[in-house]
């Protein structure tokens, strides 16, 4: 919330003729300096996020923070770049919406199940099985793990047979 406030405070002063008065330099520099701070903590934050997902597994919410780290890192080049270009504020959401828009139509074709299941299974090092057997479109790849790995508990192996066949049994019905 911090970083978008940033950004109106930002949009509030460089409107008008704010960006054509010659003695604004300073302020541009101040302003730079701001939006390269906020661009470290929303870098630094999504180190931390990496990290975290490298222990604990990958989820759709920390997706979701991933996506928003990304969209606001993105948002502030383009703040800089409408302060130091002289665009307007019309550059500004232009440009946002265009990114925020392919990113999401991009996001789209991705199989979210089959990645966040093959994230975890092999780079993950804690593996919430209960996580992995509620999410629906990875049946396939939790019945090869099962069945090519003698380290799974066999309570964990009983669910995800549990899940295959019901989604066998779903398969003939349909």
């Amino acid at each position: 919330i911090s970083i978008f406030l940033a950004i109106i405070i930002i949009l509030y002063f460089f409107r008008g003729d704010l960006n054509f008065y010659n003695k604004s330099k300073s302020l541009k520099t101040l302003t730079f300096m701001w939006i390269f701070l906020n661009l470290s903590l929303s870098i630094l934050t999504a180190y931390k996020n990496l990290e975290y997902l490298n222990t604990f597994g990958l989820t759709y919410k920390r997706i979701g923070v991933l996506v928003y780290l990304t969209l606001t890192i993105i948002g502030l080049i383009t703040t800089y770049i409408k302060v130091y270009s002289i665009k307007n504020i019309w550059f500004l959401l232009r440009r946002n919406f265009e990114i925020a828009f392919v990113f999401l139509i991009i996001s789209t074709t991705i199989n979210w199940d089959a990645q966040i299941t093959k994230f975890n299974i092999n780079y993950a090092k804690q593996t919430d099985f209960d996580y992995l057997i509620n999410l629906s479109n990875n049946t396939f790849l939790l019945k090869e793990l099962a069945d090519s790995k003698p380290s799974i508990n066999e309570n964990t192996k009983q669910e995800i047979d549990k899940k295959y066949k019901n989604y066998e049994t779903a398969l003939k019905y349909n």
